[in-house]
């Protein structure tokens, strides 16, 4: 997490991040981003953002948009 905290409240616009399934990303100490599944077959991912001040949170699937 020391290597998260360089970014707190620091991030406005665009991060980039390699997400991993073993820890969650935390953004600003708001939102939550965990990795939940892989789909090496259709180049996509799923994953889960939760708000945690209002403990809202969605699944959202992500997939490559430049396949041919």
């Amino acid at each position: 997490m020391e290597n998260l905290s360089k970014f707190k409240d620091k991030l406005h616009n665009t991060l980039t991040w390699w997400l991993g399934k073993r820890k969650p990303f935390i953004i600003n100490d708001e939102y939550e981003i965990k990795l939940l599944f892989i789909d090496k077959i259709n180049n996509s991912a799923k994953i889960e953002i939760t708000n945690l001040k209002s403990k809202n949170s969605s699944i959202v699937e992500v997939g490559n948009e430049q396949q041919c």
